[in-house]
């Protein structure tokens, strides 16, 4: 799906392998992913030979870390409500069932973070692929916090959490204000198990909740033209395709107050 993108790689050793600068990776990363858009979830890789998990194996992920989220409430830290929203926002966290699974639905917060790190560990090759469009071995600790400490109040960033699941989140929509400040870039990703179940249909309707009651006026999104299941949400919210010239994928785009009006009341 088109990857979320709010915000480009850290600034460390890896910072070297970025395209250009962090605002143009913003704006041309977020969307390459698929059925699970992410915004720029995570690090270029630093070498092709990097095993994947690598992460899951350094000592600092083994130890006890205070404040890590158990996925049903968050902490106090977290807002009820996206900061900056106005009459018509939707009222977080929110209880539903996917599949029979029952689910919190709530913003993401700085004790997610940990929680964000196992999420992209469990992910296979493909979710990585169509999030990305390139192999990724691991993302940051730092790179981690700043996805789930993002500025809900022009960012939004929601998480799915299934409390008795060994890694609670499942599933991820988030979009990043683009320099405009009418538009916003939008990307998502589902567990692989989950996928099919409406997640990132729902994800998407509380995102444009949100941006329609910040008077945001488009969402946008950078697609594989291979994740078709993508294509298809986006189709439901009357999005359009255009190709992107010599790349293998397309742009959509989303009017948001059309789209809004197809929404349940």
């Amino acid at each position: 799906m088109p990857g979320l993108r709010p915000g480009g790689p850290p600034r460390h050793s890896r910072a070297r392998t970025r395209r250009s600068d962090e605002s143009e990776m913003k704006s041309s990363q977020i969307g390459l992913g698929g059925a699970m858009m992410a915004p720029m979830t995570a690090d270029p890789p630093a070498s092709q030979g990097t095993p994947r998990g690598a992460g899951k194996r350094s000592a600092a992920r083994k130890r006890a870390r205070p404040g890590r989220s158990s996925g049903r409430s968050g902490n106090a830290r977290i807002p009820a409500k996206a900061p900056g929203s106005r009459p018509g926002a939707p009222q977080l966290p929110l209880e539903r069932k996917f599949g029979g699974h029952p689910a919190v639905l709530r913003l993401l917060g700085p004790a997610d973070r940990d929680t964000l790190l196992e999420f992209f560990e469990s992910h296979t090759r493909e979710t990585i692929h169509l999030r990305y469009g390139y192999e990724l071995s691991q993302i940051s600790e730092a790179r981690a916090a700043e996805l789930v400490g993002v500025d809900q109040s022009k960012d939004a960033a929601i998480g799915i959490f299934e409390k008795d699941q060994k890694v609670p989140l499942v599933a991820i929509g988030r979009y990043c204000l683009r320099s405009d400040g009418e538009s916003a870039e939008i990307a998502f990703v589902v567990r692989e198990d989950r996928r099919g179940l409406g997640m990132a249909t729902t994800l998407l309707g509380i995102l444009l909740r949100i941006a329609a009651s910040r008077g945001l006026k488009t969402f946008v999104a950078q697609v594989l033209r291979e994740n078709l299941e993508m294509f298809e949400v986006f189709a439901r919210f009357g999005g359009t395709r255009t190709p992107i010239s010599g790349t293998d994928s397309d742009r959509v785009s989303i009017d948001v107050a059309g789209a809004r009006r197809r929404l349940p009341r």
